[in-house]
């Protein structure tokens, strides 16, 4: 997650307690290793097409839009919007701020 977002991982902006809480959002794509105490994924066929993960995405967005509309309010997700916030940008450098002398820019 750091890797990707350039943030950590909470929890709590996700609207649960723990990891582990966070994890039971997606238990049908990902869970954690009996022994290892890793994530992994309970899914044994697929998995090398990522379109799978978006059919489980959208089947289960579809899911809690059908329980919402029936008026299962437990089936809206609760983020904070500190989970949906853009990582942020790594300071420039003095060599990405300016361009080098006579790489474009100005025509003569």
């Amino acid at each position: 997650y750091n890797k990707y977002f350039r943030k950590t991982l909470n929890a709590k902006h996700f609207g649960v307690a723990a990891p582990a809480d966070l994890v039971q959002l997606v238990k049908d794509v990902a869970g954690w290793g009996a022994e290892e105490r890793v994530l992994v994924t309970p899914m044994t066929e697929g998995v090398e097409d990522l379109a799978i993960f978006m059919k489980k995405t959208e089947e289960q967005r579809r899911e809690r839009q059908r329980r919402i509309d029936a008026g299962d309010e437990t089936a809206r997700l609760k983020f904070s919007p500190l989970a949906l916030s853009a990582a942020p940008s790594a300071p420039k450098t003095a060599t990405q701020a300016a361009p080098a002398p006579g790489a474009g820019g100005a025509i003569r």
